[in-house]
């Protein structure tokens, strides 16, 4: 630690307690509505691009309070919000939509490098290699900083010999400077030349740290957000006679990795010992999207310490904390909004795999593990949340098990029309310990499922409605094989999650038209 610094800090392990962006004096309170952008690499990275120009095209983004975000979504999500490029408008930026007649082969082709779908073009084997070849690295930022490289650095967000802090507005930033001068002009803010709701981006925090064997029962979901990081509810994980106690509320990032505060009120501003190094949106992006495997050393995930936010003379006796996808707990981040008391939310899942139409939605799926079968039903994040048992994620009830059917059976049926995948739903929200999530109240969410839309299809020049279709056969092929669910990593030959350009400006085109072709619908659940 270099000098103390003075932060904000919320407790939230509470009842009553409030979030940052719900009580910072600076700050205006963001609308109880949300979308949810799910993890998926650069197949959910595209898509996200999409619906981003279609919530814009439509005039639906001014309506969003939250984007929530994880992994491949929150690679899009965070550069949109804070973007630093050289495009001059969200048009200019997301692309301009278009309806399927009037899209080109030709115009497939070509991505400019300061629209957002061009980062999904990049070889991040490379950036990988790079970073794992440079001395000044350490293991555990390999990852990170070259995801900063494929997914920031375009839009001039990423910058290793000057890293940047981050905050929400000129406002936030003008406060934090009074109370800490020495950090003058450290900070972003988000692209101020149109509305961006207010980011969440999610990782996983496992413990302890050097076991992974051990980490599913004991994951916690972690919260990255402009004004404040960490995680609501407050826990005690414990390995033998080690134990470490995380959560309980948020610290403002620019102090996140630093020493612990001590606070027992709900809000208030505490001193700490400012981090060695200031934390960034590449740490941040980069912890969303590390991917867990078996044989991959602990070591080289992303590590901080963090502590809980409490008055406890002793609050620990282990600080520093190992973060993982945030696909490893809950790969949609709908969850932390629920907490919040979100009306209203979209819900993007772009998902690897197709929705069965022959899946009886009144049992439970049986594929749940994460050891993916191939003859997967849907999308395994799903069900859980309506409490399906699941060893992978066996914390993520909050819906009425008797809800699932319902949602299921209206996806199913949107996609025997033809139509966009989606259904709208109303819920009550359960209680979950676990996730600090007290329930009671209704929710109303449009679940919008990324598959094949044959009425969009249908309406393809002819050339490309044949290598659409060609890419959705029992046997696969051809430029768009898979189509929409491209494969997490090796869609192309060669290339570790790299797309073409054709790839990602279609799947954007279809996204976009899920939103706008249904505008009425999502504009009363963002109401």
């Amino acid at each position: 630690m270099t000098q103390p610094c003075s932060t904000r800090v919320w407790a939230t392990d509470r009842p009553g307690a409030l979030y940052p962006e719900r009580s910072h004096p600076a700050v205006t309170p963001p609308p109880l509505t949300g979308v949810c952008f799910s993890g998926g690499s650069t197949r959910s990275y595209a898509a996200t691009v999409g619906h981003l120009r279609g919530l814009t095209e439509s005039g639906l983004i001014s309506r969003v309070g939250y984007i929530s975000a994880v992994s491949g979504g929150a690679w899009a999500a965070t550069p949109y919000t804070y973007y630093a490029g050289a495009a001059g408008s969200d048009a200019e930026l997301l692309g301009q939509h278009q309806e399927p007649e009037s899209v080109s082969a030709a115009a497939l082709e070509v991505i400019a490098s300061h629209e957002l779908g061009y980062a999904a073009t990049r070889d991040f084997g490379r950036a990988l290699f790079v970073a794992q070849s440079a001395d000044a690295v350490t293991p555990d930022r390999v990852w990170s900083n070259a995801v900063g490289q494929m997914f920031l650095e375009p839009f001039g967000l990423d910058d290793p010999a000057h890293p940047a802090g981050f905050t929400l507005n000129d406002d936030t930033a003008r406060e934090i400077y009074q109370r800490n001068p020495q950090l003058r002009d450290t900070l972003r803010t988000t692209w101020s030349r149109s509305h961006r709701p207010y980011l969440l981006v999610h990782s996983t925090l496992n413990w302890p740290p050097d076991k992974p064997d051990a980490w599913p029962s004991q994951r916690v979901g972690f919260e990255y957000a402009p004004l404040g990081i960490g995680t609501a509810a407050s826990h005690t994980l414990r390995s033998g006679t080690v134990r470490a106690r995380v959560g309980g509320g948020f610290v403002e990032p620019f102090v996140f990795d630093g020493g612990p505060p001590r606070s027992d009120e709900s809000c208030a501003i505490v001193e700490v010992g400012q981090p060695d190094r200031i934390f960034t949106l590449t740490d941040m992006v980069g912890a969303s999207s590390a991917f867990t495997s078996p044989d991959r050393d602990p070591r080289s995930y992303p590590h901080a310490d963090c502590w809980p936010v409490s008055g406890d003379a002793e609050p620990t006796l282990s600080s520093r904390q190992v973060f993982t996808d945030g696909g490893d707990i809950e790969n949609y981040g709908l969850i932390p909004l629920l907490r919040r008391g979100v009306r209203g939310v979209v819900v993007f899942i772009n998902s690897l795999w197709p929705l069965a139409l022959d899946y009886d939605p009144t049992s439970w799926p049986e594929d749940l593990d994460m050891v993916a079968p191939s003859g997967r039903r849907l999308d395994p994040f799903l069900a859980p949340l309506f409490g399906a048992p699941s060893s992978q994620f066996p914390h993520n009830r909050v819906f009425s098990e008797a809800d699932y059917p319902a949602v299921i059976s209206g996806l199913q049926e949107a996609k025997r029309r033809g139509e966009t995948v989606m259904t709208v739903t109303t819920h009550t929200v359960e209680s979950n310990e676990w996730w600090g999530l007290e329930g009671g109240h209704e929710v109303t969410v449009c679940w919008v499922y990324g598959d094949r839309v044959d009425r969009w299809r249908d309406r393809l020049p002819p050339g490309l409605q044949a290598s659409v279709r060609e890419g959705q056969a029992g046997d696969p092929t051809g430029p768009f094989a898979r189509f929409p669910h491209y494969l997490t990593r090796g869609q192309n030959p060669g290339a570790l999650i790299q797309l073409t350009s054709p790839q990602v400006n279609l799947l954007a085109h279809l996204s976009s038209w899920n939103v706008v072709t249904n505008r009425d619908t999502l504009r009363t659940v963002l109401g």
